[in-house]
């Protein structure tokens, strides 16, 4: 029973790592805490505010959310290296990419009512 638990209890602590971090970031006056992933290594790392990489970033002032991201680790990797030569961090960038994203998505649509206009072929 206990090998079938284990997936859910590395989760579980995975979570609980991520809040402390959260939490310990809160207290500190500059820089935040990261909670890094080598396999199934989790270690949690000061990391000294970047003034260039805090600058890019959207929404300083707005409130957060947290949200799990699974993807493969040749993906992974990739977003990792992209965003290490853009000089962000690794939320910075997927937060970039995803506003880019849906400001690309929305300017193609426009939707007035319940209306829709266009073509359609059969």
């Amino acid at each position: 029973m206990s090998l079938a638990l284990e997936p859910t209890l590395h989760l579980q602590l995975l979570d609980l790592l991520g809040q402390a971090g959260l939490e310990l970031s809160e207290q500190l006056p500059e820089g935040h805490v990261e909670l890094r992933l080598a396999g199934r290594d989790a270690e949690l790392v000061y990391a000294p505010e970047d003034v260039a990489a805090s600058a890019t970033q959207p929404d300083q002032d707005a409130a957060t959310a947290r949200l799990t991201l699974r993807m493969s680790d040749q993906l992974k990797g990739t977003v990792e290296r992209v965003a290490a030569q853009e000089g962000l961090s690794t939320n910075a960038w997927l937060v970039a990419a995803v506003k880019q994203a849906l400001d690309k998505q929305t300017k193609g649509k426009r939707r007035v009512g319940n209306r829709l206009s266009g073509y359609a072929q059969s």
